[in-house]
């Protein structure tokens, strides 16, 4: 909106509308690693790497786990009750049904599930 003064010049009036972003908090690979110790807990994950490839508002991932000597899989995690829980590790796919309680999106799911 501009207004005209009296000397003319011309003051405008400039609103500033802030946009709310949400971005995805980190995933902390830690975190996921325990979860791993927790579904497996007579192997040691210290050494592994995880790699995240997908993070829905940090509530569910999709990544790679790779052991320290090679080789590793993909996995799916879902967050339940603040924790994260290993879904399913796979390196083919999984049927669908598998994914089903954990409210997956179904863009990070459609290659994977039958």
């Amino acid at each position: 909106e501009q207004i005209i003064e009296e000397d003319n010049t011309v003051q405008t009036e400039v609103e500033i509308i802030q946009e709310e972003v949400v971005v995805d908090e980190e995933v902390n690979a830690g975190d996921l690693l325990a979860a791993f110790s927790r579904k497996y807990p007579n192997r040691e994950y210290s050494e592994w790497r995880i790699n995240i490839l997908e993070n829905s508002q940090n509530e569910h991932v999709h990544g790679t786990i790779g052991a320290p000597e090679g080789g590793g899989a993909n996995f799916w995690a879902a967050k339940v009750n603040g924790e994260w829980v290993i879904v399913t590790e796979a390196q083919d796919h999984v049927p669908c049904s598998t994914f089903d309680p954990y409210g997956f999106p179904e863009d990070m799911i459609a290659n994977i599930c039958y």
